[in-house]
C-alpha cells in the first residue's frame, strides 16, 4: 500500500503553496497594520497563512471533482469567486482601501490549487509562478518606488522593446530559408536553361536569428538605461556589455556605437565594446575544448594573447574614462533609450553581408579553407571555429588550423571596426579600430611560438 496516493500528494503541494502566500501577506499586512495604527486609521482584517491554505485546498478538492462531480465543481468554484468578492466589497468599506492585492493572490491561490490537481500544467511551473507571484507580493514598496519615479516616455519606451522582444521575436520561425524554399522558383531557372547549383541550396536567411539581432542591440542600450540610473550611466553600459558580450559581441558593439553618437565621450563606450568581446572568448573555450581537446592545447598561446590584449586596452580605456568623467553628457533622455531604426539597419547590413559570404563560400570551396574560413567569420566566429575544431588534426594539420583561428578573429574583429564606422562616432570607429588592429597583431605574432 503507498504512503502517499497521487490525490495526497496534489493536496499537500497546494496547501503548502497557499501557505507560502498566505506567509507573505501575513507579513505585508502586519506590516501595514502597524503603520495604520500610528495614523489611527481603522484596523484592517487580515487573511493569512491558514485562510490561504484553506483556499488552495479548496481549489485542490475542487480540482479532483471536477472529473466525476463537474456540477458540484463548478458550484464550489462560483461560491468562492463570490466569497472572495464579498471580502473585498467589506474590507474596501471597512478601511476605505481600494487595493484588491490580498483577493487577487487568493484567487491566484484557489487557482493554483485547482490547476495542481487537475494537472493542466505541470507542478514545476506551478511552483515557480508562486515564487514570481510571492516575489511581486513582497516588493510593494520597491514597485511603488520604481513606478512614481518612471516618466511616461520611459514606460513608452520598455512597452515598445516588449513589443519587440516578447512578442515579435518568440512567434517568428527559427529555421534557416534558402531560395530552393521559394516554390517554383527552381524549375523557373531550370526552364531557362540557368543551373542553380548549391548556393540555390544554401541558407541565406533565419528570421528568428535576424530578429534576434535587433533584440539585443536594442536591450543593451535598455538595459544600459536602466543599469545607468542605478549605478551611474558608465558602469551601468559596463555592466549590460559584459553580459552583451556573452550573447553576440558584435550586437553590443554596435551598440555601443549607435550610442556613441548621444554623447561627447567615447571612453566608457570603447571600454564597454572591448570588454563585451573579451567574453566573448570564454565560450570559445567551452566549445573548442568540447569538440577537440589536442586543437584547444594548440591554440591556448593564441586564446591567452587576444584575453591579455583585451585586458591591457580596457585597463587603459579604464584609466582615461576616470579622468574624463566630467565630458560626459549625463544620463539619456527618456526617448532616447533606444533607438530601432539603426538596430535594424545593421541586422539588413548584416544580412547582405552574409549572403555575401555565403555566395563567396560556395564558389571558394574546399581549396581555399582558410580563406572560405575567414569570409564565413565576418558574421560570427562561433560557427567558423566550431568547424575548424572538428577537422583540426584530421582532413587540416594543427599548424593550419591555428592559422584559421587566427584569422577568423582578425576578419571578425575588422568587420566589426568596419560596422562601427556605419553605426557609431568618428571619434569612437577610429579608436576602438586601432584598438581591433592591435589586438590582431598580437594575435598574428603568436603563432611564432605555436
Amino acid at each position: 500500500m503507498e504512503l502517499l496516493s497521487p490525490e495526497v500528494g496534489k493536496l499537500v503541494i497546494a496547501l503548502v503553496i497557499g501557505a507560502v502566500i498566505g506567509l507573505e501577506r501575513d507579513s505585508s499586512n502586519l506590516a501595514q497594520q502597524a503603520r495604520d495604527d500610528q495614523k489611527n486609521n481603522k484596523p484592517r482584517s487580515i487573511a493569512g497563512v491558514r485562510t490561504f491554505a484553506l483556499i488552495a485546498v479548496l481549489g485542490a478538492i475542487t480540482g479532483l471533482m471536477m472529473e466525476g462531480f463537474l456540477a458540484l465543481g463548478i458550484l464550489v468554484t462560483i461560491a468562492v469567486f463570490g466569497m472572495i468578492i464579498i471580502f473585498y466589497l467589506l474590507q474596501s468599506l471597512h478601511s476605505h482601501d481600494l487595493g484588491m492585492t490580498t483577493e487577487l493572490a487568493m484567487l491566484y491561490a484557489f487557482i493554483f490549487g485547482f490547476l495542481v490537481s487537475a494537472e493542466i500544467l505541470p507542478v514545476q511551473l506551478l511552483l515557480a509562478l508562486s515564487i514570481v507571484i510571492i516575489f511581486i507580493l513582497s516588493r510593494k514598496e520597491e514597485i511603488h518606488r520604481l513606478t512614481l519615479g518612471m516618466k511616461r516616455e520611459e514606460i513608452n519606451a520598455f512597452t515598445s522593446y516588449a513589443l519587440i522582444a516578447l512578442v515579435i521575436l518568440p512567434f517568428l520561425p527559427n529555421r534557416g530559408f534558402a531560395l530552393a524554399d521559394i516554390s517554383g522558383l527552381e524549375s523557373l531557372l531550370a526552364n531557362y536553361g540557368i543551373n542553380t547549383g548549391t548556393f540555390f541550396h544554401t541558407e541565406l536567411i533565419n528570421p528568428f536569428k535576424l530578429w534576434l539581432i535587433v533584440s539585443l542591440i536594442t536591450g543593451i542600450d535598455v538595459a544600459s538605461y536602466v543599469l545607468g540610473k542605478k549605478i551611474g550611466p558608465d558602469r551601468g553600459q559596463i555592466i549590460s556589455s559584459l553580459v552583451g558580450g556573452l550573447v553576440s559581441s558584435t550586437a553590443a558593439t554596435q551598440a555601443l556605437a549607435q550610442e556613441s553618437k548621444k554623447t561627447r565621450s567615447t571612453e566608457p563606450l570603447i571600454l564597454g565594446a572591448i570588454l563585451a568581446n573579451f567574453m566573448s572568448f570564454f565560450p570559445i573555450f567551452l566549445l573548442i575544448g568540447s569538440i577537440n581537446g589536442a586543437y584547444l592545447v594548440r591554440i591556448t598561446p593564441t586564446l591567452l594573447t587576444l584575453l591579455g590584449s583585451f585586458l591591457l586596452l580596457a585597463f587603459w580605456f579604464g584609466l582615461r574614462t576616470s579622468k574624463h568623467k566630467n565630458k560626459t553628457q549625463g544620463e539619456l533622455k527618456p526617448d532616447e533609450i533606444f533607438s530601432l531604426r539603426p538596430a535594424i539597419n545593421f541586422a539588413l547590413l548584416f544580412l547582405g553581408v552574409r549572403i555575401l559570404t555565403q555566395a563567396a563560400l560556395v564558389l571558394v570551396g574546399e581549396g581555399g579553407f582558410v580563406l572560405a574560413s575567414g569570409l564565413a567569420a565576418v558574421t560570427g566566429i562561433n560557427a567558423a571555429t566550431i568547424n575548424v575544431a572538428e577537422l583540426a588534426g584530421s582532413s587540416i594539420s594543427m599548424q593550419i588550423a591555428a592559422a584559421a583561428f587566427v584569422l577568423i578573429n582578425a576578419v571578425n574583429l575588422t568587420a566589426k571596426s568596419l560596422y562601427s564606422f556605419l553605426q557609431g562616432s568618428r571619434e569612437f570607429a577610429l579608436k576602438f579600430s586601432i584598438s581591433m588592429g592591435i589586438v590582431i597583431l598580437l594575435s598574428s605574432a603568436s603563432l611564432l611560438i605555436i
